[in-house]
């Protein structure tokens, strides 16, 4: 007869794989549209007529450069430490069930 505290750490560590593997995704996933808008945005700016160039200040290009990679990149690092804290609490709780 299989125990329900068996069947219990099977559910658990399949749970703990489940989002493991979510989570790698959803961060790669991050990463290549991070690449993406990088790429599409250098390649609009330098792909501008020299007028605009002259015309718009250094600043404003570079601060609207970096607002836009912020708004990707910045939640990667707290995703990546989100999810060793979680990993880490979900293993405690699998080896502490069984």
């Amino acid at each position: 007869m299989i125990s329900y505290l068996g069947v219990y750490g099977v559910l658990l560590i399949g749970s703990m794989l489940v989002y493991c593997e979510a989570y790698t995704v959803y961060i790669y996933g991050s990463i290549r549209a991070s690449r993406s808008i990088h790429n599409k945005l250098s390649d609009s700016v330098l792909g501008t007529t020299l007028r605009w160039l002259d015309l718009t200040p250094v600043g404003r290009v570079i601060s609207r450069f970096t607002m836009d990679i912020r708004a990707v990149d910045g939640p990667i690092a707290s995703y990546l430490s989100d999810f060793g804290v979680y990993d880490g609490f979900m293993l405690r709780a699998t080896l502490t069930v069984l």
